[in-house]
């Protein structure tokens, strides 16, 4: 009983939702090498997945190891397409392929689009925190900061101390030119999450 219960967590972890939690994870966690090696365990993404949902998440993990290696020539292309395959053939209304979209489109500096695609996100998910910090974090690069605003507040609904709220006011003021408000801002977020990762990074 115990050894099936064992290989059931070890298919679960091997399936492209675990991998896309642990890429996720391990990025987090500057653990670059570990990542690089589990690339070895994720598919080659063809149309053969028949979920929208398996088809985000291979795509979301596969976004990650881009970050340590870019993958064969055109793998973008091929990504975006599964993306459309998976919105358009298997469920028009997955929420997560076109928020694997936008993560996709914000890797390769494709802001506008991301956000229309956070936007889609937000439409089918009005309550999901990181579409909102995506969508937040985008418009701030791009010097909306009403859309980022709207983006905080919209966090502080679901949660009047989101830490991620929080962090979005920090890089508004960082881009403002204002680090003394980012510091005030930033200090209260590490009070209460020392070891938050992007609070860290943007200290």
């Amino acid at each position: 009983k115990a050894r099936a219960s064992s290989k059931r967590r070890s298919a679960a972890a091997k399936s492209p939702r675990g991998l896309r939690i642990r890429s996720e994870c391990l990025a987090r966690l500057g653990r670059f090498d570990e990542l690089d090696r589990d690339a070895a365990d994720l598919p080659a993404p063809d149309e053969s997945l028949d979920s929208a949902e398996t088809t985000s998440d291979l795509v979301r993990a596969l976004v990650v190891r881009s970050r340590i290696d870019p993958g064969p020539a055109g793998q973008y292309e091929i990504l975006m397409g599964l993306l459309g395959r998976a919105r358009g053939e298997l469920d028009r209304l997955d929420w997560r392929s076109r928020l694997a979209e936008a993560e996709l489109l914000l890797e390769k500096d494709n802001p506008e689009e991301a956000g229309e695609a956070l936007a889609e996100t937000l439409a089918l998910h009005p309550r999901l925190a990181d579409a909102w910090a995506l969508l937040g974090r985008t418009s701030i690069d791009r010097f909306d900061f009403a859309r980022a605003n709207a983006a905080a507040a919209a966090l502080r609904q679901l949660d009047p101390e989101h830490p991620l709220a929080d962090l979005l006011d920090v890089r508004e003021a960082l881009v403002r030119n204002d680090p003394a408000a980012a510091r005030a801002q930033l200090d209260g977020v590490l009070a209460r999450y020392p070891d938050l990762p992007e609070a860290l990074s943007l200290e």
